[in-house]
């Protein structure tokens, strides 16, 4: 027994006897720094202040800190020393400014300590002295009473902020790894279990398990009828669905056959199958192999209302039997009973320090995972994303994707997701929207939402996030800034995540990402390389980049997050100054624009045609499935090919498409019906320099504007008569006619208006 309960706490409670050193991390933000604490797996600790700043304790004594890193990448300006005490093993901080610590857990293992500009939260746990004296040992947990010694009503509560402050039964300090309220929350609701076939017991001599058969139906029928009775009787009692008698008949029951209006109306839990009685078939998946049962996975059934306390130190209780081996029965009930308050980390722990041929370990070990957020590397879902059970929620939770067209397995997920605990479903729900979302499939994401808020718990983090997304997926990128501006500037867990969001909505807005913005999630990205979150980081942080104006960091961003390409040369279209737009937008010979930037190609050719570049445009012409006529038109011409010009913008009508034409006409030599068209559309000085190409002296004598009519009148010689006799007098006639015409040149250039400047 002092063996396996030596085992049991080296695995649970982080016995590092033989650990690697702490790896010790820092990062700079504008308004704090931040310090990640990496231990070997989840342990208990506690932060509280000193003299000149805090420190932080944890139970093992022979824990070694590697701080060769810690101000690699921050100044000390607010850390000013940190350092392990040999005696104790606490870690120091020392500050060096008017400043307050805010420690949390962002993953089991993982501390992180922000130290913030300013005075602390009023209140906060964290500025009391660690040297006050330690609490008195928690009294052992009285015994569970038995199931039928309460009256209704008056049973112990289901204290979830006992539940989240305490995470291990032994007696000691309180943990400091979750933050709960100072009151207790209220007891969440029973959790709907999936319909499954009740096990054959035999019924007490003062009950009946069968309803009587009613005068006047098939008696063929009436195993359905009492299957029928039985599954939706079980439906309404979990609150899934509700069943109205008709106005004007009495609930008594009936003596004749049901009338057939009786309302049925479904819950949380759409398209219910029915089965007869002793005729249900095995669920598989679509390759053919068995479904995991919902009785497998009725994560609800694996704990009760006492308080969680209580259920955890029973829980780890009797987990080795007699000559010192694991007792199955009680790992299996303690596995599942750390899975159903979301310790996936503990779980695993528990299978490890007693390895057990358990033949659900596999399930419970792949529910561990997805309750830590972490990548299973035996996925024992695969493929289950086709069951017509809870397996499909788990699977989609791993990670698969809903064969398309399959309404079916929906419907489990969604059911699946209604019959968990409240707890989890906040805990779960926002990461199964996000997947939904990934498949454009809304209808689903918008029912997994409004389950998420039926559970209560809306002003959480996650559910904050999880609402920004439904609103950024609805075209509300908007509404999604709003809920998230106060959030992605707390410090906490997820405001990583939350500022991920506001990036996003942000762009979608075509609005400006502030440089320190960018910076933060630059720094965020940091803590986070070879985590889960770092591809989605990494994707906020180019757009964020191309936000703020720094493209140059955009760009050299998507080699390795490429799924922000689009977005990115979205916003160089819509946002970028000029210079950025030639930078990134021009191609060099021989080469093609990206297909990738095919949404931002419409604005891109425009642009670059308005700054000259028709050559580079008539490039970025053919990404655009249907290119704007005018568009072609004048890339065509700005290229000298008025014959594609008049071709692309034959048959527009506006002004704009006329003088085009009219200019491709001129271009082409045809300049009598360019003149023609731009008489339409009163552009006059256009109309006479189209008529002075073709020579037409007579027209302009006869219409022209009175400096052309001057100017054209030199050009015909004046006769003298008589004629000149000599040299002389033919002389002085040619001087007056030169005079003439320089006067008329020069009244005619004044008529013309100077070209406007670029």
């Amino acid at each position: 027994m002092r063996l396996a309960a030596a085992l049991l706490s080296l695995a649970l409670f982080g016995s590092a006897a033989a650990a690697a050193p702490v790896r010790v991390t820092t990062g700079a933000h504008p308004d704090f720094t931040r310090i990640v604490l990496e231990y070997d797996a989840a342990t208990d600790w506690k932060m509280g202040r000193t003299p000149d700043g805090y420190a932080l304790q944890v139970p093992q004594a022979d824990l070694t800190y590697d701080l060769s890193h810690a101000f690699d990448l921050i100044d000390r300006s607010r850390l000013s020393a940190i350092w392990a005490d040999p005696a104790t093993g606490a870690l120091h901080l020392s500050l060096g400014c008017q400043c307050f610590g805010i420690p949390f857990e962002f993953r089991p293992g993982t501390i992180v300590i922000d130290l913030r500009d300013g005075a602390p939260p009023k209140g906060s746990s964290f500025e009391v002295a660690l040297d006050t004296p330690e609490p008195e040992p928690a009294p052992e947990p009285a015994p569970e009473p038995a199931a039928d010694s309460a009256a209704p009503g008056t049973g112990p509560t289901y204290d979830w902020t006992e539940a989240l402050i305490t995470r291990t039964p032994q007696p000691g300090p309180t943990r400091a790894r979750d933050h709960a309220p100072e009151t207790a929350a209220a007891p969440p609701e029973t959790p709907a279990k999936p319909v499954a076939e009740p096990a054959e017991e035999p019924a007490a001599p003062h009950e009946s398990t069968t309803a009587a058969p009613l005068p006047g139906v098939n008696p063929g029928l009436e195993p359905l009828r009492q299957s029928l009775l039985q599954e939706m009787s079980r439906g309404a009692s979990q609150g899934l669905i509700e069943m109205a008698v008709p106005k004007g008949q009495s609930p008594a029951p009936m003596a004749g056959p049901v009338d057939p209006s009786v309302n049925i109306r479904l819950g949380d839990a759409p398209n219910l199958v029915v089965r007869q009685k002793d005729d249900a078939s095995a669920a598989m998946t679509a390759e053919g192999g068995s479904c995991f049962s919902d009785e497998q996975l009725n994560i609800a059934s694996w704990a009760d209302e006492t308080p969680i306390s209580l259920q955890m130190a029973t829980a780890q209780q009797g987990l080795v039997g007699e000559f010192d081996r694991p007792d199955p029965e009680m790992v299996a009930k303690s596995v599942k009973f750390h899975l159903h308050i979301g310790f996936g980390a503990e779980s695993r722990a528990i299978m490890a320090a007693f390895p057990d041929d358990l033949p659900d370990a596999p399930i419970w070990q792949s529910m561990a995972r997805v309750l830590d957020g972490e990548a299973d590397p035996t996925p024992a879902f695969a493929g289950m994303a086709s069951c017509d059970t809870s397996a499909a929620l788990w699977a989609v939770l791993d990670g698969q994707t809903v064969p398309s067209g399959s309404e079916m397995q929906r419907a489990a997920i969604l059911r699946g997701f209604s019959a968990l605990p409240p707890h989890l479903r906040r805990q779960l729900g926002a990461a199964l929207v996000d997947r939904f979302i990934a498949m454009k499939d809304m209808v689903a994401a918008t029912a997994l939402h409004d389950a998420i808020l039926r559970a209560g718990g809306s002003d959480a983090p996650e559910v904050t996030i999880m609402q920004a997304a439904m609103d950024i997926a609805t075209g509300d990128p908007a509404a999604a800034a709003e809920r998230l501006e106060p959030l992605a500037d707390s410090s906490g867990p997820l405001n990583a995540d939350a500022l991920a969001a506001l990036v996003q909505s942000r762009v979608d807005l075509f609005q400006e990402v502030s440089v320190t913005q960018a910076d933060t999630l630059q720094e965020f990205l940091k803590e986070h390389q070879g985590s889960a979150d770092e591809d989605s980081l990494r994707h906020a942080l180019a757009l964020a980049r191309a936000g703020s104006g720094d493209y140059d960091a955009a760009f050299a961003l998507l080699p390795l997050a490429p799924d922000a390409a689009a977005q990115v040369w979205t916003l160089l279209a819509h946002m970028a100054p000029d210079s950025a737009l030639m930078a990134h937008a021009m191609q060099e010979p021989g080469m093609t624009p990206p297909l990738v930037a095919t949404d931002a190609a419409p604005l891109i050719t425009e642009r670059l045609l308005g700054l000259g570049f028709a050559e580079q445009a008539a490039l970025w012409l053919p990404l655009t499935a249907t290119p704007d006529p005018m568009v072609a038109a004048q890339v065509a011409l700005g290229r000298g090919d008025a014959g594609a010009a008049l071709t692309a913008a034959d048959g527009l009508t506006t002004p704009e498409a006329v003088a085009l034409r009219a200019e491709a006409l001129q271009d082409l030599g045809q300049n009598a019906d360019a003149a023609d068209l731009f008489a339409t559309l009163g552009q006059d000085a256009q109309r006479w320099h189209a008529v002075a190409e073709t020579r037409d002296w007579a027209k302009f004598a006869a219409d022209g504007p009175e400096a052309w009519k001057s100017a054209v009148a030199t050009l015909d010689p004046v006769a003298a008569d008589p004629p000149p006799a000599g040299p002389l007098a033919r002389g002085q006639i040619l001087v007056s006619q030169s005079t003439s015409t320089r006067d008329a040149i020069t009244a005619l250039l004044g008529s013309v208006a100077s070209p406007a400047a670029p």
